[in-house]
């Protein structure tokens, strides 16, 4: 079961307050990046509008028909292969997830239901105007070098860009009509895909805008784009928000309990990455209603006697995306530090 000691929530610890201040660090370096990037994800949104944003089931949570490879645990995930490509996009420093959502994102925002997006936005700013990728793309990169080994903000963002594109096309999630290219031409006009992405017998099919009611699929709040969640958020954390949301749907919006074989096995997740995923319910994103009986060193009460602990009741929060993402990060970073203080 998933478990998590009210200890937890008290002052952090030495290791807690060294991760909190790293990320501290980062956010006021990438504190004019979000404000831009936001503003460019909400120019996306006041076009023709996205009243809602949606994921197929694929992409969070895999049941398999097939024996595990290996013996997965917590100590040992499953194989790459048997998780969801929400689980195997995750990065420690990388944008490989927020940019595939990205692009979900952007292609539900100009396309019909049922329809094939296309993609004919710039990797980079052009003199068009036009909103490219790179300008929905957050990022703490500083310019450096001098003369012929100068490197800008845009060059720096670009080529993370390319390096997230590069491994959604490794995963069959986008596909690289000018992959006999060189340089940036190769990853212009990038194809989105199924978000199942890779298949086990053969290749991936184009992507297709949800049609909903009727697609196994779970809405997103579109504010996680248009209030820079999307920005600020690190992997793990996006990928516990929408599993969240996944189960949120398919509980028609109740509180549910997370038992640890599926957390493991369909949506990948492991219980050493749940502690990261506090700072969620802290924000108000996610409620986690613990066993009463669970004191604070995370054993149970008559635990011989009940037989095991119960799971936790977890809720998802989708007005906690109501409010930015930057203010409130930052807010709940200082007030964490100042506990030590």
């Amino acid at each position: 079961m998933i478990s998590i000691a009210p200890a937890a929530f008290g002052p952090p610890n030495k290791r807690q307050l060294a991760q909190l201040r790293k990320r501290r660090d980062r956010l006021s370096a990438m504190a004019k990046s979000v404000e831009q990037a936001t503003a460019s994800m909400r120019t996306l949104a006041s076009g023709p509008g996205i009243p809602a944003f949606y994921i197929r089931n694929e992409f969070v949570n895999t049941e398999l028909a097939a024996p595990l490879r290996g013996d997965p645990s917590d100590r040992r995930l499953p194989d790459q292969e048997d998780r969801p490509p929400a689980a195997r996009l995750i990065t420690p420093r990388g944008a490989v997830l927020r940019v595939f959502l990205t692009a979900l994102f952007e292609a539900q925002a100009r396309t019909l239901p049922g329809r094939h997006p296309g993609n004919k936005r710039p990797l980079a700013s052009r003199d068009s105007g036009m909103v490219s990728w790179i300008d929905m793309l957050a990022s703490g990169a500083r310019p450096s070098g001098t003369g012929k080994h100068y490197m800008s903000v845009s060059a720096k963002k670009t080529r993370q860009m390319e390096s997230a594109i590069s491994r959604l096309a490794k995963e069959e999630l986008v596909e690289l009509p000018h992959a006999g290219n060189t340089g940036t031409r190769k990853y212009e006009e990038f194809v989105l895909m199924h978000e199942g992405g890779r298949r086990p017998h053969g290749p991936n099919v184009p992507y297709q805008v949800p049609v909903m009611p009727g697609e196994q699929a779970f809405p997103v709040p579109v504010t996680l784009f248009t209030n820079g969640w999307i920005h600020v958020l690190e992997d793990t954390e996006l990928s516990f928000i929408l599993m969240m949301a996944a189960a949120d749907h398919a509980t028609g919006g109740q509180s549910f309990g997370l038992l640890a074989e599926n957390r493991l096995l369909r949506f990948g997740m492991a219980h050493d990455a749940f502690e990261a995923h506090m700072m969620l319910s802290r924000l108000g994103l996610v409620t986690v209603i613990p066993d009463p009986r669970r004191r604070a060193d995370g054993t149970v009460e008559e635990f011989n006697a009940e037989g095991s602990a119960h799971p936790h009741m977890l809720g998802f929060v989708r007005s906690g995306f109501d409010c930015g993402a930057f203010t409130s990060l930052t807010a709940e970073i200082d007030s964490r530090l100042s506990l030590a203080a």
